[in-house]
């Protein structure tokens, strides 16, 4: 990826073809053999840093003019810090296998029309210290060709958002998981909506059923009627959703069969299972599995009824963790009775900003559980009422 995206920009593959040793990796771009005056008066190499603006694969330009450097404080070559182009020590991890010590602040009038721009100058403001020391030993332009195999990521373009943000180094943190999805209704299609932006190697969805035209009104985003043509059948709800979201990413498989007890089994290797299924007897199949196997899974569930007001209605929406060693809670707080006849859910009630709510619940508990939100409750169980608009927690777990 890093190879053909610079091939694509020309900003990026004029700084290339000029010899600067030119990455990109991780929504950044960085320009590596940059030779500098160390505080102590010798000659080093490190590497100038910026987080790339992107639109698919093209680079825009860039949205600030900050930049970072890897290594020690860059000097001049009589002493002292290039106090016009450091801005502080910023000692931070960019992404993974990406950690910076300095924040670079250089702002032409004008502003930077593009990366070729940017990086050079930053990459000349530092180099020519080190040039002054031995202008043939020390020339940043190495013609050194790095990083032309950046293929990891599972993303079909770069993330820029979480560079952009900053937050590169701890969304990792959620890399290389293989989450489960079982039920792709609205809250289980909220949940892969959210999880789908999210690093992780695999999301493996589960659901037997047809992605009908009512299912529409509670799934994220919006469905042409091209969906349902007259002469085919609706699309299976995993073949739906895999081929939409397989437009951004790659690791998506769908299993186009219900969870029972011939194949939950197939659930025990996954790090996180989601269950999202509106049935009380498979709910109950699920968690039985996982808990025998210590495996951890987050339960989602909705409840709707009219209010006072026949034309108003009352919503909750809760959401249940299982971790090892921390499924005493369960019996109390998930219902695996087959919901009552009266129940509005169960009459396929168009609510989907509950069916989102209950979801943006699940994916916070479980983006808690990977240690990319601090979490201070550890709560295990947590509902939110409409009517009081509230989040209530509760079962927290225990930490030492």
């Amino acid at each position: 990826m890093s190879a053909s995206l610079i091939s694509r920009n020309p900003d990026l593959q004029r700084l290339r073809d000029e010899g600067f040793a030119v990455e990109v990796r991780s929504g950044h771009v960085i320009v590596h053999d940059v030779w500098y005056v160390t505080p102590g008066g010798s000659v080093d190499r490190g590497s100038v840093v910026s987080p790339l603006q992107l639109n698919g694969d093209r680079t825009q330009p860039p949205s600030d003019h900050i930049a970072y450097f890897i290594g020690q404080a860059p000097c001049r070559k009589a002493g002292g810090a290039l106090s016009g182009v450091i801005n502080q020590h910023a000692e931070r991890s960019l992404a993974d296998g990406l950690r910076v010590q300095f924040m670079l602040s250089n702002k032409p009038s004008a502003g930077y029309p593009d990366y070729y721009s940017k990086m050079k100058r930053y990459v000349e403001m530092i180099n020519a210290e080190a040039r002054a020391v031995d202008p043939a030993r020390f020339d940043a332009r190495t013609f050194r060709q790095v990083g032309l195999d950046d293929d990891e990521s599972v993303f079909l373009y770069v993330d820029t958002a979480s560079s952009r943000s900053g937050i590169t180094a701890s969304v990792a943190r959620l890399r290389q998981q293989r989450i489960a999805i079982v039920g792709l209704g609205g809250t289980g299609g909220h949940v892969l909506d959210y999880i789908a932006k999210a690093p992780v190697a695999e999301i493996h969805l589960f659901d037997g059923d047809r992605f009908h035209q009512h299912n529409a009104f509670r799934a994220p985003g919006a469905v042409g009627p091209e969906t349902w043509p007259a002469d085919a059948p609706a699309p299976m709800k995993v073949d739906f959703f895999a081929q939409r979201y397989g437009v951004m990413r790659r690791g998506l498989v769908a299993h186009a069969y219900r969870i029972t007890h011939a194949n939950v089994h197939e659930l025990h290797d996954f790090d996180v299972v989601f269950i999202c299924v509106d049935r009380g007897d498979v709910r109950k199949l699920i968690i039985d599995s996982l808990v025998a196997r210590q495996r951890s899974f987050i339960d989602v569930g909705m409840h709707v009824k009219r209010a006072h007001d026949p034309l108003q209605l009352l919503g909750t929406c809760r959401v249940t963790a299982g971790v090892p060693g921390h499924y005493d809670h369960l019996a109390r707080r998930v219902p695996t009775a087959d919901a009552e006849t009266d129940n509005l859910y169960g009459e396929n009630i168009q609510i989907c900003e509950l069916n989102a709510m209950n979801a943006l619940l699940a994916v916070f508990k479980w983006k808690k559980l990977a240690g990319f939100l601090a979490d201070e409750l550890g709560e295990l169980n947590s509902t939110f009422s409409t009517s009081f608009n509230k989040v209530t927690s509760s079962e927290e777990l225990e930490t030492s």
